[in-house]
């Protein structure tokens, strides 16, 4: 992994924290920091409800619970996030199943950051998302499918400066 990069790391669920720890010390990975919380477009404290029988379907619960599979995460926003990080260059993964477009909209302050995003676009995010790209200078390159532009897939969101001639 590039030294000069930062990878910010965003799970909700301290299980999959620990397992991601884990993995990336064991491939021998130094530049990332993962964080326990949630991200979107307020801040806050929320409860997940957490699928013994899968961990990545996780959910904010709407309803009040006392079980055992609840965890309270704190929610915080993009710029939150990167606050820290003031001269890194800054890569960020996001899967939020569909909220993507409240936490790029309420984390504007990483499109001026230059960062760059692996994201995932659900169908109702794609107008939102395309106008901040265009504000920002941002260009969007299709990972799963090779130049094949479909809406819900996942998504390389770089700044257009870092692309050279060939890409554009």
């Amino acid at each position: 992994m590039d030294r000069n990069v930062n990878v910010i790391i965003i799970e909700p669920q301290e299980f999959l924290c620990n397992l991601i720890h884990y993995s990336m010390a064991e491939n021998g990975f130094e530049n990332f920091r993962i964080l326990q919380k949630l991200v979107g477009k307020e801040r806050g404290h929320f409860k997940i409800v957490l699928r013994s029988y899968n961990s990545s379907l996780s959910a904010i619960c709407e309803k009040e619970r006392t079980a055992k599979n609840v965890e309270i995460v704190e929610m915080i926003t993009l710029n939150d996030v990167i606050k820290d990080f003031t001269k890194e260059r800054i890569l960020i993964k996001i899967d939020v199943e569909g909220l993507e477009g409240d936490v790029l909209l309420a984390g504007q302050s990483a499109f001026k950051q230059r960062a760059i995003f692996l994201c995932e676009i659900k169908e109702n995010n794609w107008e939102l998302i395309l106008n901040l790209l265009n504000k920002y200078s941002y260009k969007m390159l299709d990972i799963g499918h090779w130049g094949k532009i479909k809406k819900g897939e996942d998504y390389l969101l770089i700044p257009s400066e870092l692309l050279s001639e060939e890409f554009i």
